[in-house]
């Protein structure tokens, strides 16, 4: 999964796209929490889909993903109000828990 590109836009043709759309809904609805992470950013950072990628975040997260939790974390703090508590608490938890395994 590391290898497949993040961005479709690096691939040359529209067909290449959709074959990559494609892979990536597959690989959400098997489960796969990479692909979920990466789905979110391109929502988040492109469409500005924000509610989406929250949740998708918060799945990914709760699947174990931990870059996708702290970024959860990162994006709920500056959306600001009740989404900032939330991410100030996601990324005290995970201070707690960095700190717990040392």
């Amino acid at each position: 999964m590391l290898d497949v590109p993040i961005s479709p836009l690096r691939l040359p043709t529209y067909e290449n796209y959709r074959i990559f759309e494609s892979l990536m809904n597959l690989c959400i609805e098997c489960g796969n929490n990479e692909a979920l992470y990466r789905t979110c950013v391109k929502n988040y950072f492109r469409n500005r889909n924000t509610v989406e990628a929250l949740e998708m975040l918060d799945k990914a997260s709760k699947g174990g993903h931990t870059t996708a939790r702290y970024a959860f974390g990162l994006i709920s703090i500056f959306l600001g109000g009740e989404s900032r508590r939330d991410g100030i608490q996601t990324i005290g938890e995970m201070k707690v828990r960095n700190n717990k395994e040392k």
